[in-house]
């Protein structure tokens, strides 16, 4: 029966195409065989082109795999070992610093066959190993070459107290000792400042390297130690006690290292005890509808001109919190509300809609917001007309916008402003995700389709939309119909800023991290990805993956990175200084996950119970059988886990997977935003009805 759905819409497509064509409609469309045979021909010149440009394929599951991978640098790499392996120690130096001095840092695959295939690191990062892991006679020619040009560049960043020049003598110069001590000068001013992200980020960086016995004396530890119990960042503490432990089992230890790890204990205890203290013993969650509302409110009902389907509420909304502002964004049009009365404050004009947006079960509609303006992305493109099988039109395309929140009216769009300053990537990118905003930068993960879905990183100025970098991270291929265009969208996840690095999920088979400055890769991880059936073995549409996670961001916990895929079965715990994988855990259906730093345990939420991990190592501390389905992101916040489970605001204990909190009497299904202990609700009863509802953990009188 499908088979004959299909080749009947097919049918009908074709019919009206041709006759179209024989009353010269200006809109009139190829056949679907000419439109096949582009696509494949856009396809091989993707291939030729990324093999040109040293980009190598790498088959996975039946799907073509193209990173972001610099052919150069990897022959450079392979130039370098043969000279190490013919004892030329003045070439092999000059190679591997070459390499380090490239400022867009490419990335390259390790050399190495027993190090992890799965990260492929920067060039940079892999040069300045093999010095440091290199023959003594290789190090010597090194230092010989090198040292005094990097110890003159160090003395003028210190001169000057440039923490740009002395970021760029470490990362030129990590190996030789001048970028050991313009590390170790980058830690102490951020410290000195105050800046315990910064500090945290040099460190690891280190550790990943060289570690940290060369750059850290006594003073240093203490600084750093008293820095972290000022901010109460468990797991730093525990991981800077941990690189120190390292550091002495190696005999690097230096005096004052017993009071030290004294005044480490007693730091971690008082902050469980204040931690302990600040959270409710006797906990009851108290709910206060505040208003109620039609969901016509936010965005009028839509059809399907085939099926004549109203379509309503096609994924879950993310409440941002503003303030005394409520912003929500269904995907057509960004709605503000206040938050306490539920008063409607502005709203923006509605974009076209589209039956091929918003509809996966990964998906998720929301803005970002910096108090005054609010960034999101809406679709762009009417098509002609829209079908589930979506035989003669492209998915439309989505443009990044910026709002005034005052009134709802556009500032900026990010095509526009790309057009205006002459980007060649002002029509072709398409911005399928929530956008993350940071110190007056929007980043957005951007695709483009040309026979291949290209996964990218985009960054605009906060302000007007200007442009200032893009990077390709990789390309991949979901799933197609019979005439080879997409089912559904390739959205990747919102990303992740942390101790001066960007953190995304592509959807495509990668996670990567980035410089957020210059948006050059520092590395890409390779997961797992579901299997795809075979397409050439079907007469029609590919059914899609079905998706274990939400399309949530990556959670960054002390210098561990958490990411669950949706195209993945697996969560990922990686190291994010290097992308190594630490531990993987297989997901079963499951819904989201939600980290608390302070216990540092894992949740993973699933359809009906919910497991509690241990950060470091996966290990399962407790494990809570729930009351009812789970299918929304929550939050975590000061040793809670906060979600809905059909109608069930519920609350768990970090450490012991308790319920100690539940509203027995809320018909919630909608996401959670929380604010200290207390929460925010929006809630769904039904497809039109819907209400926001405020609740707040306190004690029991």
């Amino acid at each position: 029966m499908r088979i004959l759905l299909t080749l009947f819409f097919a049918l009908l497509a074709g019919s009206t195409c041709a006759r179209a064509e024989e009353e010269g409609d200006p809109v009139a469309r190829p056949s679907w065989e000419d439109l096949l045979a582009e696509e494949q021909a856009r396809l091989r010149e993707l291939r030729d082109t990324v093999a040109d440009t040293g980009g190598e394929g790498l088959r996975s599951w039946g799907d073509t795999l193209i990173l972001a991978r610099d052919r150069a640098a990897e022959e450079s790499l392979k130039e370098a070992q043969s000279a190490i392996g013919a004892a030329d120690w003045r070439l092999a130096a000059a190679i591997l610093q070459k390499l380090c001095d490239r400022k867009d840092a490419p990335l390259a695959a390790d050399p190495d066959p027993e190090k992890d295939p799965r990260v492929v690191p920067s060039a940079r990062s892999l040069a300045q190993r093999m010095i440091r892991e290199g023959p003594e006679p290789l190090v010597q020619v090194y230092a010989s070459q090198n040292e005094a040009a990097a110890r003159k560049l160090f003395q003028e960043a210190v001169k000057r107290r440039d923490a740009g020049r002395l970021r760029e003598v470490a990362r030129r110069y990590e190996a030789a000792p001048a970028g050991q001590a313009a590390r170790a000068a980058l830690v102490k001013i951020a410290l000195s400042e105050g800046d315990f992200a910064t500090a945290a980020r040099e460190l690891s960086e280190a550790a990943a390297g060289t570690g940290l016995a060369g750059i850290m004396d006594e003073a240093a530890w203490t600084a750093f130690l008293e820095e972290a119990a000022r901010a109460g960042n468990l797991p730093w503490l525990r991981w800077i006690r941990g690189e120190r432990e390292r550091s002495e089992a190696d005999g690097e230890g230096t005096q004052g290292a017993g009071a030290w790890k004294k005044r480490a204990e007693e730091i971690e205890k008082r902050i469980l005890r204040e931690a302990a203290e600040s959270i409710p013993q006797r906990p009851v969650l108290s709910v206060e509808t505040l208003w109620e509302g039609r969901f016509e409110e936010i965005s009028p009902a839509r059809r399907d001109p085939l099926f004549e389907q109203e379509l309503m509420l096609p994924a879950p909304m993310l409440p941002c919190l503003a303030g005394e502002r409520l912003l929500l964004s269904d995907g057509c049009r960004l709605t503000v509300f206040d938050r306490a009365t539920g008063k409607l404050l502005a709203q923006s004009l509605p974009a076209p809609a589209s039956y091929g947006i918003g509809y996966g079960p990964q998906v998720l509609h929301g803005t970002a917001c910096d108090g005054a303006r609010a960034w999101g992305n809406l679709p762009d493109v009417r098509p002609s007309f829209d079908s589930r099988i979506a035989a003669m039109v492209s998915l439309p395309t989505q443009d990044l916008f910026c709002w005034d929140l005052k009134n709802a009216k556009v500032l900026w769009r990010a095509k526009e402003a790309a057009a205006r300053a002459g980007a060649p990537f002002s029509e072709e990118f398409s911005f399928p995700a929530i956008p993350l905003v940071s110190g007056g930068v929007v980043y957005a993960p951007a695709m483009t389709f040309k026979g291949l879905f290209a996964s990218h990183i985009a960054a605009f100025s906060a302000v007007d939309g200007k442009p200032l970098w893009r990077t390709f991270l990789c390309s991949g291929q979901q799933e197609m119909n019979y005439f080879g265009r997409p089912i559904r969208e390739s959205v990747a996840s919102t990303p992740v800023l942390d101790a001066g690095r960007l953190f995304v999920s592509t959807n495509l088979g990668v996670v990567a991290a980035l410089d957020p400055e210059k948006g050059a890769p520092l590395w890409l991880f390779q997961y797992d990805q579901i299997p795809q059936e075979n397409q050439e073995t079907r007469m029609y549409n590919i059914e899609p993956r079905l998706s274990d996670w939400k399309a949530l961001p990556p959670a960054v916990v002390g210098p561990r990175l958490v990411v669950a895929p949706t195209d993945s079965r697996y969560l990922y715990v990686l190291d994010a200084a290097t992308g190594r994988m630490l531990w993987r855990y297989e997901g079963r259906r499951a819904s989201f996950f939600l980290a608390d730093p302070l216990t540092e345990t894992l949740c993973v939420v699933g359809r009906d119970d919910a497991v509690g991990l241990a950060l470091a190592d996966g290990r399962v501390r407790w494990r809570s059988v729930l009351r009812a389905r789970c299918v929304h992101p929550g939050s975590a916040s000061a040793g809670r886990f906060y979600f809905l489970a059909d109608g069930r605001l519920t609350g768990l204990d970090a450490a012991t997977g308790r319920i100690v909190c539940l509203a027995e009497d809320l018909p919630c299904v909608g996401p959670v935003a929380v604010e200290g202990r207390g929460g925010v609700v929006l809630s769904f009863r039904s497809a039109a009805a819907w209400k926001m509802v405020e609740a707040v953990e306190e004690l029991a009188k």
